[in-house]
């Protein structure tokens, strides 16, 4: 073979080798730890990233700090202005490779009362740990899980793809938690008007209280209900079973198309509508009327 034209040939292997389909270089990014510190006031949080895991935790030392683990071609803007604290991924190469790099961020903030966290990641977790008192709250992962343990007492919605939800430990005034193929599962939990939703995934909630209406949904999970209530509950079940145990006495409306139904028929403090494909419904009672 003639020199030139090996040489040619080797070339191309390399361009193949380090170039993507459309002809851009691929280079493979370097893991980087970027920690900021602030000392002003945050009321409101805002991160919107990509890839990262997002964790806020309380400070132990009652100070503001990000700390971002991060590829040096998916980096992020860090600001804080007038008690905003806004996290925000940089435009950067998307045809960077970041393999067995950790990519999260944890933020530390006093534990203690805030108007607004709100959250967004593409495919990583979202981890919002208990100690923090939010007025709203949005959290959104499209591949992760989303664990909220905050005290949210205004609006609460929680949307995951792919991924699995543990909502706990809040007094809502509304809550929408909705996921498409993950689970939603929920533990004391009190407020006005409720709506969980799993489309393949399944519903499980543990004393859940709501004021006003209750509203779970789900295509092929099942629903399970502990020591749960609300002044009228509706609950759609495509394939999956109902189960579980209310606080008070409904009037019962059940509808299954293939699937057995048992439950008591002397309640009348308020409404509990059942309706499922092929699936069974089991519900039980605790305090009749109270």
């Amino acid at each position: 073979m003639h020199p030139f034209i090996k040489a040619a040939l080797l070339i191309a292997a390399a361009a193949v080798l380090f170039t993507s389909c459309d002809g851009l270089f691929v280079r493979r990014a370097n893991a980087v730890t970027n920690t900021y510190d602030f000392d002003g006031p945050v009321t409101e949080l805002d991160i919107d990233t990509s890839s990262s895991e997002v964790r806020v935790i309380p400070s132990k030392d009652g100070k503001i700090s990000v700390v971002c683990y991060e590829a040096d071609t998916m980096l992020h803007d860090v600001t804080l202005s007038n008690g905003l604290l806004k996290i925000k991924r940089r435009s950067g190469n998307s045809r960077s490779v970041a393999i067995n790099i950790r990519l999260e961020i944890i933020v530390s903030l006093p534990p203690g009362d805030y108007d607004r966290f709100d959250i967004e990641t593409s495919s990583g977790s979202i981890d919002v740990s208990e100690g923090f008192t939010v007025a709203d709250a949005v959290l959104e992962a499209s591949s992760g899980a989303i664990r909220c343990s905050a005290d949210v007492r205004g609006q609460l919605l929680s949307t995951t793809s792919s991924g699995s939800q543990y909502l706990e430990n809040a007094s809502c005034q509304k809550i929408r938690a909705k996921s498409s193929s993950g689970s939603v599962n929920a533990e004391n939990l009190r407020g006005g008007d409720m709506e969980f939703e799993a489309s393949s995934g399944s519903v499980r909630l543990t004393d859940v209280v709501a004021d006003k209406d209750l509203r779970i949904e789900t295509s092929s999970g099942s629903v399970r209900l502990d020591r749960c209530d609300a002044k009228d509950i509706n609950i759609k079940a495509g394939s999956g079973s109902v189960k579980g145990s209310l606080l008070t006495g409904k009037v019962f409306k059940v509808k299954t198309g293939s699937g057995s139904a048992k439950y008591p028929e002397d309640g009348n403090n308020g409404t509990c509508t059942v309706t499922t494909g092929s699936g069974n419904v089991n519900i039980t009672v605790e305090k009749t009327n109270s």
